[in-house]
């Protein structure tokens, strides 16, 4: 099988540069989990992860395998939420979406992957109403992993609009030369 982290590189790619604080009071977590080889220690996780038909050739695949170990690795006093992009924004458990992050929990964890396995690859790569959304959950981190350039300029939206209470990290997959910079 491909080796699918060899493909992981570039300026796509920014570790985290520190860990992740709350400033709401919470306990630190005793779990630091991975995602694709970044480790941020926080409490509340959201992930945004590309869908669209561009994520062929095993990069999907990848993606729901790194997600599934990373929310593997936290504790139930943690929390996450997933959201994928394409055509529009996928709340975690659609069509009956969460309202709000979960409890990493056994049972949640199960229901995530039996959830996962009903997510399809659309059209579009549309960032910016999923990218919205995570920030208005105020995790302490999210993680954005796509494969480069959004069709709804979701990058440049962003970029104009710095948000500095929560961390975003982008992760790029076989990302091109000429979107990387913008990605990140």
């Amino acid at each position: 099988a491909p080796n699918f982290m060899e493909s992981i590189t570039g300026a796509a790619i920014k570790p985290p540069a520190s860990a992740a604080t709350s400033g709401t009071g919470k306990a630190k977590p005793k779990s630091k989990p991975a995602f694709f080889g970044s480790r941020v220690s926080a409490v509340d996780y959201v992930f945004v992860i590309d869908n669209s038909n561009s994520m062929t050739k095993g990069r999907f695949e990848t993606a729901l395998n790194e997600l599934m170990i990373a929310v593997g690795q936290l504790t139930a006093k943690q929390r996450f939420y997933v959201i994928f992009y394409s055509d529009t924004a996928y709340p975690l458990f659609h069509p009956r979406p969460a309202e709000d992050l979960v409890n990493a929990t056994s049972r949640n964890k199960q229901r995530l992957r039996v959830w996962l396995d009903t997510v399809e690859l659309c059209l579009k790569t549309n960032g910016k109403e999923a990218i919205s959304a995570a920030f208005a959950l105020n995790p302490d981190v999210i993680f954005v992993l796509g494969d480069g350039a959004f069709t709804d300029k979701a990058s440049s939206f962003f970029a104009s609009r710095p948000q500095k209470k929560i961390p975003l990290h982008t992760l790029g997959m076989e990302v091109k030369t000429s979107d990387s910079v913008a990605f990140q």
